[in-house]
């Protein structure tokens, strides 16, 4: 029987549990939802943010799956849904099934031409060689990375401690105080924003929907990040979030979600607890303002390093001017060859597209 990629039902819910069995049983940390509705961004009504998933069925067994989250984006100046694309096959432990992940991503954009992808992996590996097969355009979205805790920094920051020699110099900065040195070469390039301030607020209403009008103007391509949208996104009663609303003396001016991580033996981030400003938005000249009010309350909140991925060149800019270091980055956004020719259709630069952890999969691996 060929294999064929078919809706998530109800009765292919032992085939899903026997395949992540596979998954587990080969040391893979990756799954399929357990249950054919979303836990996170269900359809509801007509509501604009939601996952759908599909399988690839071979006979009574399942070898893969896609989730495709549909969601509006600012493209131009116009406003329309787009989706993306995440997938997980059992070509990742059998050679036979290899062809399975080319058979999903050509599924889900037969269903949605207008796709992108967004995550974690460097331009060497299988994803980001059949995105490239398929004619897709990639990019590296910039990583920064502050240093709240030098000590802690250096004892635990993996993609430095690569070797014997590289462990030993930076055990020998980490224990000597040397590392301090971080903390004021970061403080002279830090921007003061004076009369800046951060509430912490359980979720979003009105106030969003002023800063989303007031700035979407300097954007060629993002996700609308409205009230509403940030409602879906955000909801409140989701306590791992932290919704900050950001103010110059009265007035707002933007806001950010944050994440405080206490890490374990983590391959980049060892047991650091990590701070990661994973969604943000505010006109392109208030975004030092944004970063500046996140970071002050990341570091109140006792975290080790900061991190964030910005593409845009104002969010770069605050980046520099708030002390952050750039670092190399493996995240990397994809975007379909029907998505790419939409976007040229709006003259949209990608140096404008706001992108962050948050049009992804959500708060994965952080």
């Amino acid at each position: 029987m060929p294999m064929i990629v078919k809706p998530y039902g109800e009765e292919l819910i032992p085939g899903v549990k026997a395949f992540n069995r596979r998954l587990g049983d080969a040391g893979l940390l990756n799954r399929i939802p357990e249950s054919p509705i979303p836990t996170w961004l269900p359809r509801i009504d007509a509501q604009p943010i939601f996952q759908e998933f599909f399988l690839a069925v071979d006979g009574e067994s399942v070898r893969g799956a896609y989730i495709l989250k549909h969601q509006p984006f600012l493209i131009g100046t116009e406003t329309e849904s787009i989706g993306f694309y995440t997938a997980v096959s059992e070509g990742l432990i059998g050679r036979r099934f290899a062809g399975i992940a080319v058979q999903l991503l050509m599924d889900c954009l037969r269903r949605q031409p207008l796709l992108y992808w967004l995550g974690t992996g460097g331009m060497d590996q299988r994803i980001a060689s059949m995105f490239k097969a398929a004619r897709w355009s990639l990019w590296s979205i910039p990583f920064y990375f502050r240093v709240v805790r030098p000590r802690a920094f250096l004892l635990n920051i993996e993609f430095l401690r690569r070797t014997p020699l590289r462990r030993a110099a930076l055990d020998v900065l980490a224990y000597s105080g040397l590392g301090l040195a971080l903390r004021g070469y970061q403080a002279l390039k830090t921007k003061p924003c004076r009369g800046v301030t951060a509430e912490l607020v359980p979720g979003f209403s009105d106030w969003a929907d002023s800063i989303w009008e007031a700035g979407r103007g300097d954007y060629q391509m993002a996700a609308v990040r409205d009230a509403s949208s940030l409602q879906i996104l955000y909801p409140v009663g989701a306590p791992r979030f932290i919704r900050l609303r950001v103010r110059d003396r009265t007035r707002d001016v933007g806001w950010a979600v944050c994440l405080v991580t206490t890490m374990e033996r983590d391959p980049s981030f060892g047991n650091m607890r990590l701070g990661s400003i994973i969604d943000c938005f505010a006109s392109g000249e208030n975004a030092i303002k944004v970063i500046a009010a996140a970071t002050t309350h990341l570091e109140t909140a006792g975290t080790d390093l900061i991190v964030s991925n910005q593409p845009h060149r104002a969010w770069r800019a605050a980046m520099e001017q708030a002390g952050y270091f750039s670092g190399p980055s493996n995240y990397i956004l994809a975007i379909s060859d029907e998505l790419r020719r939409r976007l040229d259709r709006a003259n949209a630069k990608k140096d404008l597209f706001h992108m962050t952890r948050g049009d992804g999969e959500g708060a994965v691996h952080l």
